[in-house]
C-alpha cells in the first residue's frame, strides 16, 4: 500500500511517515505478544463427593439439570459430568409420548400453548412443535 502511495502520490513525506509508522506498530505488537504470559486452561470445577449426592437424588427425584445447576451457580455441564461419574443415566430430552397426550388434550380443550407448556414444564414452541407432528390442528393467534 506505501508503495503504491510512493508511486501515484506528490508527498512522498506523507508515504515515508506511514511507513515508519507501519513498521513502529508491528515491532510494538510483536512486543507487547511476547511481553503476556500464558494462561493455564481453566480446568471444569469438580463437585465434592457429598454435592454430588444431593445432585443425584435431586436429579432422580425429577428436577432438570438446569434447575440443579442454576441454584448452585454452576454450568450445568458441571452437572452432567457428577452425574455421568455418579452412574446415574440422563433423562431423555423433550416431551415423552404421555406428556404429548396430555399436551394434546389440555390443547383441544381449548388451553393455549403458553398455558399448556407451563402446566407440562416446555415452552410454547416446544408444545406447539409436538402436535404439528400429531396433526393437531392450530387456532389462530387472538388478534391475528
Amino acid at each position: 500500500m506505501v508503495g503504491l502511495l510512493r508511486s501515484h502520490c506528490n508527498r512522498a513525506d506523507t508515504a515515508a511517515r506511514l511507513t515508519a509508522l507501519i513498521v513502529s506498530a508491528r515491532s510494538q505488537s510483536v512486543k507487547r505478544a511476547a511481553s503476556r504470559p500464558l494462561q493455564a486452561a481453566r480446568r471444569p470445577k469438580k463437585l465434592p463427593d457429598a454435592d454430588v449426592e444431593a445432585v443425584v437424588a435431586e436429579y432422580l427425584a425429577g428436577r432438570t439439570m438446569n434447575d440443579i445447576a442454576r441454584e448452585r451457580n454452576i454450568h450445568r455441564t458441571t452437572i452432567a459430568a457428577a452425574l455421568e461419574r455418579a452412574g446415574v443415566a440422563q433423562r431423555p430430552k423433550g416431551m415423552n409420548a404421555e406428556q404429548v397426550d396430555q399436551a394434546v388434550e389440555f390443547y383441544v380443550s381449548g388451553l393455549s400453548l403458553a398455558t399448556v407448556g407451563s402446566r407440562l414444564g416446555f415452552t410454547a414452541r416446544t408444545i406447539r412443535a409436538e402436535l404439528l407432528k400429531r396433526d393437531v390442528k392450530m387456532r389462530p393467534r387472538p388478534g391475528w
